[in-house]
């Protein structure tokens, strides 16, 4: 304890030597801390982006074939009420950490209003079972009280400036049947909500039974069903366990091969192996957001690298500078280490003392620079983004989104520590190896 306290003195009584190499400790530790915490802020807002979108961090899907159907004939893409079933049970056997379930059905085709036009795609939802949806739209004009229009549609800000649409207005839908016939149908607007995102701009919403109604879908069937999971991290697990349990029931498609052959865009080969070949029955496909955006798991991956990358660097040089500084200091302190040894102070516990030193900088310094990094995140945080940025796909309701892992945090901390010490190793070393008469004699 008395080595600890000797320790925090000599750094007090050189203060400047001491602040100019914590400021370098700091802001090591603040640049670092700034891109852990973006870069997962930023991928956790467009996994929730595309999750909305979507229906869920796993979906399943499905298509069907009659058993005189060949090869080349196209399957029925949808899910009936007993494959929406199953999906439900498997979630309860296996005890899948699901926040909720979605059941969609999707169309493809063009909004016509005054001889304007838009081709897209709209999304068939039961509202009622979709809270999370429901609570991440702010309304500009209408909103979720008009959902018991048959043919109610909710259209984004932009969409609806760009069609010159208002509330209420009628708007016809050029679509195709199940069965690949050309059909128009009417949409009411009965809402209008502000975009938040550019993902925002390309979402319409519409009811899940005249959606159907619409494309001739028997009733009750689905595209797809999703799952939001508590933990997003765990969807390939979950995709994995829903590809097994699946397999019980009939053919599933393959997300190993689907990465292995379109490792640029597996949802794509999914896609290609859900209506491939020839069965009876049900044939299922098992998706997950990173099946369609592999490139965001190597982005993070990277940008996580880089940020160590980073760390190590400043480190580095920071360790430089402890490493010079405490030569100096050695050199200084001779008559004080002389006189130590003299009075019988052990070889390791000099060394310890100059040890304690860095120790002291090291986490004066990393605490300091965590510190400032989250005012920072804050006041970033705080700052709107434009809808028209692309900066907004990485943003949560406008703004930035902060995650920070504790245990990623507490790993730098000691990271941080160890260079520290490391760097002023050799100088104890050589201040413990001091013969006491000739550190006094030089002292003089």
């Amino acid at each position: 304890m008395n080595i600890l306290k000797i320790a925090f003195r000599n750094l007090n009584r050189q203060k400047r030597r001491s602040m100019l190499l914590v400021i370098a400790i700091v802001f090591a530790f603040l640049i670092v801390t700034l891109i852990d915490g973006l870069s997962a802020g930023a991928r956790k807002s467009l996994e929730y982006q595309i999750a909305k979108a979507i229906g869920g961090h796993v979906y399943v899907t499905g298509a069907e074939k009659a058993p005189d159907k060949t090869e080349d004939d196209k399957a029925n893409e949808y899910l009936p009420p007993e494959s929406v079933e199953l999906v439900n049970k498997i979630i309860k056997e296996e005890k899948i950490d699901a926040l909720y379930t979605t059941v969609r059905v999707n169309r493809y085709g063009t909004l016509i209003f005054a001889g304007k036009q838009l081709t897209t795609q709209i999304a068939g939802c039961k509202f009622d079972e979709e809270e999370a949806l429901r609570n991440s739209f702010a309304f500009k004009e209408g909103g979720w009280e008009n959902v018991n229009i048959e043919n109610a549609l909710f259209i984004p800000e932009k969409t609806a400036e760009a069609l010159n649409v208002a509330l209420n207005d009628i708007i016809l839908y050029e679509t195709t049947t199940l069965s690949g016939q050309a059909t128009v149908a009417e949409f009411q607007i009965a809402g209008i909500y502000q975009d938040q995102s550019q993902f925002d701009q390309m979402q319409f919403y519409a009811n899940f039974d005249y959606l159907n109604k619409i494309a001739e879908v028997p009733a009750g069937y689905a595209v797809q069903m999703g799952i939001f999971l508590k933990d997003e991290n765990q969807q390939d697990a979950v995709a994995s366990i829903f590809e097994n349990r699946l397999a019980e029931y009939g053919p599933v498609t393959s997300r190993e091969l689907a990465a292995q052959f379109n490792p640029t865009s597996p949802g794509q080969e999914l896609l290609r192996q859900l209506n491939d070949g020839k069965w009876d029955g049900i044939k299922y496909a098992v998706m997950t957001f990173y099946d369609f955006a592999p490139q965001m798991v190597t982005l993070s991956q990277t940008i996580q690298w880089v940020s160590l990358g980073v760390l190590l660097v400043l480190l580095l040089v920071t360790m430089i500078g402890i490493s010079n500084t405490f030569r100096m200091v050695v050199h200084e302190r001779k008559g004080e280490i002389g006189t130590m040894r003299s009075c019988g102070v052990s070889r390791g516990k000099v060394s310890l003392l100059f040890l304690a030193e860095a120790g002291f900088l090291s986490v004066i310094g990393a605490v300091a620079g965590f510190v400032l990094a989250l005012l920072v995140m804050l006041i970033i945080s705080l700052i709107p983004i434009s809808i028209d940025s692309v900066l907004s796909m990485l943003t949560t309701n406008g703004h930035f989104l902060w995650i920070l892992s504790p245990t990623v945090i507490c790993l730098k901390f000691l990271l941080t520590a160890f260079l520290a010490i490391l760097a002023a190793l050799g100088p104890a070393i050589r201040a413990a190896n001091m013969i006491p008469a000739e550190a006094l004699r030089s002292s003089k």
